[in-house]
């Protein structure tokens, strides 16, 4: 940000934070939030990793001094980002990504000013295909030269690697011996997966929301309104996969949520549902079980409403959707 301790260190888009006062908290954003509000308006020292096309990267060493802003106990102006890439499925044998070290699975970042991720909007599932990376290798191969890869292993940022092209490279090796996309077994075999983490993660979702709201935070839970404005957003740089995505992640959640035991939700009939069979077949008093019910969708009118109250007082703030 303009005029934030971060610009005034010379702190730039794209450089790594790599410790704070000698603490070392690379790809753990976490660590980092707790050392700058430890050492909130006073000097620290950041390590700070910058690309650099020829070394790698440089190490520097950047003096600032973190303050409160609004909601945020300490910050230095910055906005932290993931290292995005697109997942390589396969790697060729002895091509020329086999060769610099890639393996299945690393999620390819960038090759020389190539992003797999283009830049834009608050968020994109827009990623470039493997014949746009042919067609950079073959404009970029007309005379032998070297690129810098950028890749994730794991979550974890790997070094830089250097490709040396050769000299019009062949259309076989064009592609590097990449493929991004999956079989159709390896679709399904994915989805699933994604799906299962999406299910385990429920439990420390809720809790965090309960955190949330109890710290007076936003809690990441989104009305209709934010709903709209997330998709208004990522659609125009993440085009189609953005809205089935969407449709994915609002369909999962709507369903592991309605399946809560919270009264006045499927989820609440089946607790009921159960009580009678532990008490043998005996029926609870239907009155008793329709008052559980209405104050349970009171409850749920009214979270409603505070959640809308708070999306719609986001947006006349002027505040992304995606920001948190």
């Amino acid at each position: 940000l303009p005029d934030s301790p971060a610009a005034k260190a010379d702190l730039r888009v794209g450089d790594t934070i790599a410790s704070v006062n000698g603490v070392s908290v690379k790809n753990n954003r976490e660590a980092m939030v707790n050392q700058l509000v430890a050492n909130c308006d006073r000097e620290v020292d950041l390590g700070v990793e910058r690309p650099d096309p020829r070394a790698g990267a440089q190490t520097l060493s950047l003096r600032l001094t973190p303050h409160p802003s609004g909601t945020v106990k300490c910050a230095v102006g910055v906005l932290i980002n993931l290292q995005l890439g697109v997942k390589i499925t396969h790697v060729a044998p002895g091509s020329l990504a086999d060769q610099i070290g890639l393996r299945p699975g690393d999620g390819l970042v960038k090759v020389g000013d190539f992003d797999l991720v283009p830049a834009g909007g608050g968020f994109s599932l827009r990623t470039r295909t493997e014949d746009e990376l042919t067609k950079y290798i073959k404009v970029n191969s007309k005379v032998s030269t070297t690129l810098l890869v950028q890749a994730v292993r794991e979550g974890q940022p790997l070094p830089a690697m250097k490709l040396k092209l050769p000299e019009n490279v062949s259309d076989e090796q064009a592609d590097l011996g990449l493929s991004f996309h999956l079989t159709a077994p390896e679709a399904f075999g994915e989805a699933a997966s994604q799906m299962g983490s999406a299910i385990a993660s429920v439990p420390r979702a809720l809790e965090n929301i309960v955190t949330s709201f109890g710290r007076g935070n936003d809690s990441g839970v989104a009305g209709p309104v934010r709903i709209g404005q997330i998709i208004s957003e990522g659609t125009p740089s993440g085009g189609l996969p953005f809205i089935i995505s969407m449709l994915g992640v609002l369909s999962l959640n709507l369903a592991i949520f309605n399946l809560l035991p919270i009264p006045g939700l499927d989820g609440g009939r089946l607790a009921f549902v159960l009580v009678e069979i532990f008490r043998g077949g005996r029926k609870l008093d239907p009155r008793k079980e329709g008052i559980v019910h209405l104050i349970g969708i009171m409850v749920l009118i009214a979270f409603i409403l505070f959640v809308s109250y708070s999306d719609v007082t986001r947006a006349l703030s002027g505040k992304s959707p995606f920001a948190p």
